[in-house]
């Protein structure tokens, strides 16, 4: 699984594969396969790649649907089913605002780089993507569809990666504003593709 999968992609890739392999176990398995076997088969795969680091990301989610499957009289299946259409129809309708979110959260998740707003007064701290309230509260429509820039602020010894890793996530196009080696801070700004 590569890196660059998004959060959507990441739950329905578990979703499907899990369904796919719930599916072909009970096709070569002879006679009736009860819910209660089904669970067993599901669990049993979906556990491995609860541990999985590169499922990180999605542990809360893998945690629950593990918590279902082991419930007495639960039928995970039909709840792989419904999470696999919840995210058809929010992948279709994903905003720039969720982009960014997404944005932020794979940043915090693979590269433990935390995210917070400008406060007035506030110090600000190394290693923490700053970003003005009023582009988030102002760049974005009441649909979620980005309608003006989003500045990016970033202070860290390793300053200049932050523009590979937000391009990496292919989320936004990312500009660089200004670069400031003698104090290791870049100003970002993303645009929608």
């Amino acid at each position: 699984m590569t890196v660059k999968l998004t959060y959507y992609q990441m739950v329905s890739s578990v979703v499907t594969n899990a369904l796919i392999h719930l599916y072909l176990t009970v096709a070569d398995t002879p006679g009736h396969v009860t819910i209660a076997k089904r669970n067993e088969i599901l669990v049993k795969f979906i556990k491995p790649i609860h541990k999985d680091h590169r499922f990180k990301f999605i542990r809360n989610e893998t945690r629950k649907i593990l918590s279902i499957g082991r419930q007495k009289g639960a039928s995970l299946e039909l709840k792989l089913i419904e999470i696999g259409s919840l995210i058809t129809k929010n992948t279709e309708e994903v905003t720039d605002a969720q982009k960014l979110f997404d944005l932020l959260e794979l940043v915090r998740v693979k590269h433990d780089i935390e995210s917070r707003f400008i406060l007035d007064g506030e110090a600000r701290k190394s290693k923490f993507i700053y970003l003005l309230r009023s582009h988030v509260e102002y760049g974005f429509a009441e649909t979620g569809e980005q309608i003006a820039p989003v500045s990016v602020f970033y202070e860290s010894p390793e300053f200049d990666k932050l523009e590979a890793i937000l391009k990496g996530e292919a989320l936004f196009n990312v500009e660089v504003a200004q670069v400031n080696p003698d104090c290791q801070q870049i100003h970002l700004i993303l645009h929608p593709l």
